[in-house]
């Protein structure tokens, strides 16, 4: 019985989605930033860009700083000028067919800092043995 190409689990994984992920995530970030500019959406920061195998998605994930506006409200504003970036994309890259964008908030900066956050105070309400707290140190 002959197997198909795709059931081959030993068949090599393609660095190309992440090869074009990095393209993309390079050429979009002066465009994302004056597209947040005249939205005034603070300061956006491309943090990632997942390209699926077929080369047919792109996500792009943002992280933001700057006015109190809502992920929501980011992330819809810049979905609105996805269709324009991917043109934007289709004239500067070698691709035959460029991938369709979607913007997606990066929630791994969040959750470091809120598990960072629960360390501290882990480490807070159980100091390691044998040592004393900061600032008590008479020995000189």
């Amino acid at each position: 019985m002959s197997r198909r190409r795709s059931d081959d689990l030993s068949a090599p994984v393609s660095n190309r989605p992440r090869r074009v992920g990095e393209e993309i995530r390079r050429l979009l970030a002066r465009p994302v930033q004056l597209c947040a500019e005249e939205a005034g959406l603070g300061f956006i920061t491309l943090t990632a860009a997942d390209v699926s195998p077929d080369l047919g998605q792109a996500r792009i994930f943002i992280t933001q700083m700057g006015p109190e506006r809502s992920h929501a409200e980011v992330l819809a504003a810049l979905n609105d000028h996805a269709p324009a970036m991917r043109t934007l994309l289709a004239r500067t890259m070698t691709m035959r067919s460029v991938p369709r964008i979607t913007f997606h908030y990066d929630e791994s900066i969040a959750r470091a800092a809120r598990l960072e956050a629960l360390l501290d105070e882990v480490a807070a309400e159980h100091p390691p043995a044998g040592s004393h707290p900061r600032g008590d140190d008479d020995e000189a």
